[in-house]
């Protein structure tokens, strides 16, 4: 975003968009999850941020980053709090903390992976191939996630 001639502070004016959409829009989608369940959620989530990270990649101008940003805290509102929830569904009544200890653990583990590929595709090729690659890696998710049954 800098890059396209935002300066720093509006930069860090995108990012806390970015987290007062994640925040407002969280307790409706999560509600949603309840409702209509939880993997619908997270494929339309993981389909955002697919789109996204694809746009991210190209975009030039300050209101497109403003955009990208604003739609990528609606990605994160439907996947951070309806993910745990996900993962509790498959928990027994015994096993709730672990679930979501073992949620927690193969996330990170999967954002250090996906970090490090991300930012050897960025040195290699530029901005544009590390955002494709976030974006064909959601795909993938989502195509995972509703070949579950």
């Amino acid at each position: 975003a800098e890059s396209s001639g935002l300066g720093l502070e509006a930069t860090i004016g995108l990012y806390c968009a970015y987290n007062l959409v994640c925040a407002g829009a969280s307790p409706y989608l999560g509600g949603l999850s309840d409702r209509i369940g939880r993997k619908p959620v997270l494929v339309g989530g993981l389909i955002a941020f697919a789109a996204v990270y694809a746009a991210m990649g190209f975009a030039t101008g300050p209101w497109q980053f403003g955009t990208l940003f604003l739609i990528y805290g609606l990605y994160m509102a439907a996947t951070d709090g309806v993910g745990k929830a996900f993962a509790l569904d498959f928990a027994g009544p015994e096993g709730k903390a672990s679930a979501v200890g073992v949620w927690n653990a193969a996330s990170g583990a999967a954002a250090l992976v996906a970090s490090v590929a991300a930012g050897a595709l960025w040195t290699a090729f530029g901005p544009a191939a590390a955002f494709l690659y976030g974006s064909l890696g959601a795909l993938v998710a989502a195509a995972m996630l509703l070949s579950m049954r």
